[in-house]
């Protein structure tokens, strides 16, 4: 296993050319417009993933932790390797970049289907779309930070495991 110093620097220069979304098209989600206007406001001027401050990754939004999830998927490519750095330094407590790598491609959660009325797609059809833009050397920095974690996360471990096999490592995104 790559020692973390190693998987920073990979996942640094894999997504150097990451292109950062243009203002107001940070957010996606339709649950929540209180959170994406709070998204929008947090990240306005924040140009670079590579200078963002751990602490300000994990409460963004205005404190709750949330971003990941509201995130549109071209800004959590972009903003990912950031929250994945300041995991590998153990500063994030509330933002879970594992869970947002993870779920939907285990073999308990692929099948599932979102709520809210999306059509009756499966947690797989999302998450794999969602991830679908991420180019080979993102791909293998994410799955060197996931194989790392899984080497270090009891809890996860499992989870990790099966993303790693049915997504991250066989090709298909």
């Amino acid at each position: 296993m790559a020692d973390v110093e190693t998987i920073k620097a990979q996942m640094r220069a894999a997504f150097v050319t990451a292109p950062r979304p243009p203002a107001g098209s940070l957010h996606t989600s339709e649950q929540s417009d209180e959170a994406s206007t709070l998204l929008e406001a947090d990240f306005a001027g924040r140009e670079s993933w590579q200078h963002l401050d751990a602490s300000f990754i994990d409460q963004a939004p205005d404190g709750f932790g949330t971003a990941l999830s509201f995130f549109s998927d071209e800004a959590f490519r972009y903003f990912l390797p950031a929250y994945l750095i300041a995991d590998l330094d153990g500063l994030l407590l509330q933002a879970d970049p594992v869970f947002h790598l993870t779920h939907g491609l285990t073999n308990a959660t692929r099948d599932l289907h979102l709520a809210g009325g999306l059509d009756g797609i499966t947690w797989w059809q999302y998450r794999t779309g969602r991830l679908a833009a991420f180019v080979p050397a993102e791909r293998a920095a994410i799955a060197a930070y996931l194989a790392h974690r899984a080497e270090v996360d009891d809890v996860a471990r499992d989870d990790i495991e099966q993303s790693l096999a049915n997504y991250w490592l066989d090709g298909s995104g």
